[in-house]
C-alpha cells in the first residue's frame, strides 16, 4: 500500500515519513507550494536523503485554490492508496473529490482556514473555506490531541470521538538528535559556534524559541507569554544573582520588536542572548547544550507542540503552563514539567532547577522516555491499525 503525506507544517509529516520508513512502509511527502521555509524538509535534516521520496507539488496556496482543477490535484493523488493531509490538503482533496484517510491537524488550518467573511475582498476565500470544511468533515479520521475546551469546541464540529486519533504525533524524527547524530552534524550547523559561546559564558542556560506572539489578549489561542516570561526572569536573575545566567532568545513571530524593547525596559539586556530565527535541525543543537527549555505561559493549556516535543528529544526539562486534569481521560501519563504561569512561579521553577540538578536530570530523563514509550510508539500502532483497516477495505 502506497502512502501519500500532503503538507509539512511544524515537519510533522516528514518526521512521520522517515517513523513509516522505519517500519518498512511506502511513504512519500507531498510538498504543498505555500509550505514555509523552516517547514521544508531541508530545515529537519543536514542530508539529501529526502530527495528520494518527496515531491513538490504544484498547488496548495489559498489564492490560487480557484485556479487549480480537480484532473491535477486527481492527478497528483492518483498513484496513492492511503492519504494523509494538514493544512489546505483537506481542501484540495474535497475539490478533487478524494477523501482523506487522515487529517492531521496543526491548528491554523481548523481554528481559520474554515473561516470566511463576505466581502468584494474576501468572497474568493470562500470556495476555499466551503472545501475545507467539507474536506475536514469527510476524513475517515481527524488525528487532534487533546488540547483546551476553547480548541475543543471548534474541533466538535468536525468529527465525532470514534472518528478522532488522539495520540500524540512524534512531530520530532527522535534518531536525527541523538547525542552522536548532533556531534556528527555539529560541523554543518552554522549556529553551534554560537551556542557553544554562551554556553561558555554562564553557568544556567535557558533558551526560548517559541514565537513572539504577545501583544493580544491572554486567552488569545496564539498568546505565548513571552511578556511573562521576561518578567519572571528578571525575577529569577535577581534571586540568583551569584549566578552568571544567559537565556537565548530566536527573532521569530510578529512582537520581536517590542520584546526588544520590554528586555530594555526590565533592564535585563545583559542576560538575553539574540540569536536569528532558526530552522529545526539548528535549534536541537541548542537545547542540548542548554540547561532548561522555556515553553509557552498562556491561560489556555496546550499539551502539544513543537517546542515542548523538541526539549524532551533533546532531553532537557522544560517549563511551561499545562492543566493536567484536561488531559485525563486520553492520556494515562503526561510527561513531567515544571509548571509555570505568571512571573514569581516561572521564577520558582527556574530556581529549582537551578539549585536541584538531580531533579532537572529526572525530569529531562522521564521526559525523553515518555516521548518514545507514549507517543512514538503508539502514534505508530494507531497509523498502522488505520492503514490496514483502509487496505483489508480495499481487497
Amino acid at each position: 500500500m502506497k502512502i501519500g503525506f500532503i503538507g509539512n507544517m511544524n515537519n510533522n509529516h516528514f518526521s512521520m515519513v522517515r517513523y513509516l520508513h522505519d517500519l518498512g512502509l511506502d511513504a512519500e511527502l507531498l510538498l504543498l507550494d505555500n509550505e514555509l521555509k523552516h517547514f521544508h524538509p531541508s530545515a529537519d535534516s543536514f542530508d539529501l536523503d529526502y530527495r528520494r521520496y518527496t515531491t513538490e507539488l504544484n498547488w496548495g496556496h489559498r489564492n490560487r485554490f480557484r485556479f487549480v482543477s480537480p484532473e491535477q490535484i486527481r492527478s497528483d493523488l492518483d498513484r496513492f492508496d492511503f492519504l494523509i493531509g494538514t493544512g489546505l490538503a483537506a481542501a484540495h482533496c474535497s475539490k478533487a473529490g478524494r477523501r482523506l484517510d487522515i487529517f492531521k491537524v496543526y491548528g491554523g488550518d481548523l481554528l481559520f482556514e474554515t473561516r470566511y467573511r463576505l466581502s468584494r475582498q474576501h468572497v474568493h476565500n470562500l470556495p476555499v473555506s466551503w472545501h475545507q470544511r467539507r474536506g475536514l468533515r469527510q476524513a475517515t479520521y481527524l488525528d487532534v490531541g487533546k488540547q483546551n475546551p476553547k480548541y475543543e469546541s471548534t474541533v466538535s464540529k468536525y468529527t465525532t470521538p470514534e472518528k478522532r486519533l488522539y495520540m500524540p504525533l512524534p512531530m520530532v524524527y527522535a534518531p536525527a538528535y541523538s547525542t552522536e547524530a548532533l556531534l556528527k552534524d555539529k560541523d554543518q550547523n552554522q549556529w553551534s559556534g554560537a551556542f557553544d559561546e554562551i554556553r561558555d559564558s554562564c553557568d544556567f542556560m535557558a533558551i526560548s524559541h517559541s514565537r513572539h506572539y504577545w501583544r493580544c489578549p491572554k486567552d488569545h489561542v496564539a498568546y505565548k507569554g513571552t511578556d511573562r516570561l521576561l518578567q519572571g526572569w528578571k525575577q529569577f536573575v535577581q534571586q540568583e544573582h551569584g549566578t552568571r545566567c544567559r537565556l537565548v532568545l530566536m527573532e521569530y513571530g510578529k512582537d520581536v520588536r517590542e520584546t526588544v524593547e520590554l528586555v530594555e525596559e526590565l533592564g535585563i539586556e545583559d542576560s538575553i542572548a539574540w540569536l536569528p530565527m532558526m530552522e529545526r535541525k539548528e535549534i536541537m543543537y541548542g537545547l542540548s547544550v542548554a540547561d532548561v527549555s522555556l515553553g509557552t505561559f498562556s491561560n489556555l493549556s496546550w499539551l502539544m507542540g513543537g517546542v515542548y516535543f523538541e526539549a524532551l528529544v533533546a532531553g532537557i526539562p522544560l517549563v511551561t503552563y499545562r492543566e493536567d486534569e484536561l488531559y485525563a481521560s486520553s492520556h494515562e501519563h503526561l510527561y513531567p514539567i515544571e509548571k509555570a504561569l505568571l512571573p514569581d512561579e516561572i521564577q520558582q521553577a527556574l530556581s529549582t532547577l537551578l539549585n536541584d540538578p538531580e531533579h532537572a536530570r529526572d525530569l529531562a530523563r522521564k521526559g525523553q522516555s515518555w516521548y518514545s514509550e507514549c507517543v512514538v510508539k503508539p502514534k505508530l500502532d494507531e497509523y498502522q491499525r488505520c492503514i490496514s483497516e483502509a487496505d483489508n477495505a480495499h481487497r
